[in-house]
This record gives C-alpha cells, structure tokens and sequence, in this order.
C-alpha cells in the first residue's frame, strides 16, 4: 500500500520481449486481480521451447514489502540485475503501515546513548524463551547475530533515523516521539534475559509527527530504485516455473491485467509475498479460531506466495500460530488501564498477568477464553474514555457485577478478593504482573468491559534455513528458491516476541535471501 516513490518506473508487459521495458505509471494503473491459489495441479516446467520468457534477470523478487525491498536491494548491490514484482499499485506492504518499530538490540548505538546494556547472548534468550513453542533456535541465533548489523545499515546506509528518546511503560509521562521502548514482553521473562528495550521506532514520512512505518519503507523504496531494481507494479506472481527434471526454479509465471507473462531468473527467485490472514480458506485449514478475527495487515496478505512454494514441494512452518490484538491494547500504551484491571473468563477466573505483551491476551481471548471481560473500579474506569469499548455491566457490589455477568456463584468474588488481598501490599503471587500495575479494585461502583480479538496476522509461512533457502518436506533447499518476511517461518513462532519483529527479522532474512539468490550459479 502507501504511494510510489518519485522517479519509480512500474514496467509491464510487452509480447515476446526479452529486456525491460517501461510500461504505464504507476499511480494511472489497475491492482491485479488477486490469485490465492496457484490454477493448476502440477507446477510448471521448462523444456527448450517453453515458456517464452517476457523479462528476463538475474534474482526475480516478488513482493515488495520490506522484506521484498531488502533483497532486491542486496541482489543489486552483488551486482545482480534484479526484477521485482508487486501485485499492488505502489509497494510498501505491512511494513509501509505498520507502527514503524523495528525490534533491534545486542547494544544498539541507540541503545547505549539512553543508557541501557544489552548484549546478543541477552538478546537470544529473551526471543528464545518468550516465542513458545516452534521457535527455531538457529534461526534465532542467526537474527541475533545479525541485529547490530541490521541497526547500522538502516541508519547508516538506507537513511532510517530513529529519535534519540525513550518511552518508558505507563504509567510514565506520554513521550509521542520516542525512538526506543520495550515493545514485547520482556519484564514476563526476566528470569531468562534481563528486560531490555529493543523496539526501535521511527516516524512517518513525510508526517514526521507520528510513528508510521513509512520511514522505514519510504527511504528503503529510494535505495532500490537508485540501486537499479526494475520494479513491475500491479504484478501478481502466480506459479513458480522449474525444472522437470532437476526441480530447479527458473522463474516465476504472473499475471498483469488478466494477461500471463512469464519472469526468467536466471540466478534465483525471492518470495516476499506476505502472510495469509486475509486467506479466509488457508485460515479455516490452519488456524480456524481465527476465521472472522478481522484482519492486519494488507490484501496482498492472501498466502499467494506460500501456495507458490508449496506448489512444488516446499514445507511450511508454524502455519496454526496467529498473532491477536485485542481491542484495549495492554499497559504498554500511556492511556490505556487494561494493566490494571482484572482480566477474567466467562467462569469469572482470572488466567493471565494484565500487562502481558498484547499478543498473549489477544490469542487468548481468541483460542482459550471467550468472552473475557476486563474488571475495573470506578477510578480506573476514568482512564477508558480513549477506548471506545462498551460497558457490559455496572454494579455497586463484586457480586452483584458477578450476577449481572452470569458467572458461576462465588467465583467472581473470590478472584477479586484475593487479587484485592495481595494488591494492597502491590505484588501478583499468581502471574507476577509489574507492581506499578497492581492496585487493589476497592471504589465502586465496578464495571466490566468486554476484551476480544480486535486482529489478527499469520505467523507461518514457507520453512527456510539460515541462507533463507525455502526447503522441502525432507529438510533439502530447493535451488534456486528463497524466502523471507511474512511467506516464510523464521523466528516468531507460538509467541509473537513484540512489535517490530516480523519487519526486522524480514529485513534480515530479506537481505541474505537476495545475497545469495545474487550468488546462485547461472542456470542459462
């Protein structure tokens, strides 16, 4: 989504063409008519005669999110010509509307100039242990390892800045500029890593008042482009062309304006082509307590590039896990008193800490407990005007709330009671929420308010190693074919670790995919 950079050139389709010609601007130009599910059986394979090859480079790229930009950007740079191809009218992605947080540390220039030491081993646990299960600790090693490196080429080489400020959890002051917070859950494991901030946010361009990550995607578009990538806007790639005999990708098979044209790669094939949450039939095979959570991200995350790699054999990955927001967002936010409230189930227990990273009560809410319903007392009440959320029930009494709720008799009592017995001397003994957010619930009237999964995104996607080579089902990379960002299981796996991590961990795998489909072996 978002718009073209001035000076991109959108190419398109010329019969029988073997070079790159430019083709109608981008912003005049039609979206492709979105293709989920590859149309035929089998995927397509090369003999002398055909397919008749329309362009023809080195590294063909589909997607340019991100993930997508990184690789072109690294194919070019190995001197490589590179083709990307982008289904949509301008590129950007999640990444160009995201909240504009990258997840970066190991001792961050950013991070040592606010004062906080972090080290890759720190780094590594801490993802390692909040991921859950599926994470792959390889992959995670390699993220890591990568992260200083990652901090340097945005900053230094792509133009990304990030403000020299933090922004502490509430109930610190509202700083609406900072460049740095602890996006994830780190406090909930500082028994495996010392709680670190690592969310590295920037601000919109060209709105240089609010967080947007624009000013990630927008300096990156530029650097493709002045690097030499020829970029094909309302591209949809579709099928993936191998050898019949060596099951090697030679390219990629695309439709422009219902018109095939065919992208010859004579090095490698990138896929970047998002996740699958706005797949409602992908969801209801994988993940299907999701199917209705409404979708984040943008259309193109349709599973169109995971259905092109496992076309032809490729595995997948951590395809049932799902990240959920729910509607009042968690303590990490200035304004918002989810952190303080007591979250309980329909039975009227209480299953969580309050001030876990937003993922964890959005796919509880979604998987486990639902309906769930946030309890306050009048005064952190006053804090819900920014919400937006209804009130289910307003009571003068616990048990009075309880009935109008219709939990089991006593049960709603009791959480409260004993939550109130240990919040008066500020601690959690059940789930160890920060004391800062541990207040007893005492001044009524009480209210209830109702927590839901508000969105979702797909945390699978094609399974890679740690040259992000997308690999079969018996663990083999397939030659000539990469991955990266949301189309590929790289390192957020039952657990989304915190914000800023699918764009950080695409833009690093994103950069050793086009690295090394820059360094494949001519197959022509």
């Amino acid at each position: 989504m978002g718009t073209a950079a001035a000076g991109a050139v959108a190419l398109g389709a010329v019969a029988g063409a073997t070079s790159l010609v430019p083709h109608v601007a981008a912003d005049t130009a039609k979206v492709a008519s979105p293709v989920a599910v590859p149309s035929r059986a089998q995927p397509l394979t090369s003999t002398e005669s055909w397919p008749p090859w329309d362009y023809t480079a080195d590294v063909v790229v589909v997607g340019f999110g991100g993930a997508g930009g990184a690789a072109a950007w690294e194919a070019c740079n190995a001197g490589a010509s590179t083709i990307v191809l982008e289904r949509m009218s301008a590129g950007g992605g999640s990444t160009n509307i995201c909240g504009g947080v990258v997840m970066m540390g190991g001792g961050t220039p950013l991070q040592q100039a606010l004062g906080f030491s972090d080290t890759v081993q720190n780094m590594y646990n801490y993802f390692l242990a909040a991921g859950g299960f599926g994470v792959d600790p390889v992959l995670t090693q390699t993220f890591c390892n990568k992260s200083l490196e990652l901090y340097d080429w945005l900053v230094n080489t792509i133009g990304v800045s990030f403000t020299q400020s933090y922004q502490d959890r509430y109930p610190a002051a509202n700083n609406p500029t900072y460049g740095l917070y602890m996006s994830g859950d780190e406090w909930q494991h500082a028994a495996s890593a010392k709680p670190v901030p690592r969310g590295h946010t920037t601000l919109g361009i060209p709105n240089s008042t609010t967080h947007s990550g624009s000013g990630v995607f927008q300096p990156l578009q530029a650097a493709v482009i002045s690097a030499g990538a020829q970029i094909f806007y309302n591209v949809l790639g579709q099928e993936l062309v191998v050898d019949q005999n060596s099951g090697r990708v030679l390219g990629v098979m695309a439709l422009q304006d219902g018109e095939t044209l065919y992208f010859k790669a004579n090095r490698g094939v990138v896929i970047t082509a998002g996740g699958f949450a706005f797949n409602t039939d992908m969801l209801a095979m994988y993940a299907p307590e999701y199917v209705g959570v409404p979708p984040l991200g943008t259309a193109g995350d349709d599973g169109s590039g995971i259905k092109m790699g496992q076309a032809i054999g490729a595995d997948v990955r951590n395809m049932s896990y799902v990240f959920a927001a729910g509607p009042e967002g968690t303590g990490y936010s200035p304004v918002i008193p989810m952190a303080m409230s007591v979250l309980v189930n329909q039975l009227g227990l209480r299953y969580m800490a309050e001030d876990h990273y937003l993922s964890w009560s959005g796919k509880a809410f979604v998987e486990q407990y639902n309906p769930s319903f946030m309890i306050l007392d009048s005064n952190i009440y006053k804090l819900t005007s920014s919400i937006g959320l209804p009130t289910i029930a307003q009571a003068n009494t616990i048990h009075d709330l309880a009935t109008a709720l219709k939990t089991p008799t006593g049960v709603l009592e009791d959480t409260i009671a004993l939550y109130n017995q240990s919040a008066t001397n500020g601690v959690d003994p059940l789930y160890n929420k920060d004391k800062r957010f541990v207040v007893p619930l005492t001044t009524a009237p009480f209210y209830a308010m109702p927590s839901y999964g508000s969105s979702c995104f797909t945390h699978g996607g094609l399974r890679i190693n740690t040259e992000a080579q997308v690999l079969d089902t018996t663990a083999t990379p397939i030659t000539g074919l990469y991955a990266a960002g949301r189309s590929s299981a790289s390192i957020v796996a039952q657990n989304y670790q915190g914000s800023g991590t699918p764009v950080a961990s695409g833009l690093i795998f994103g950069r050793i995919a086009g690295k090394n489909a820059a360094a494949e072996r001519p197959w022509s």
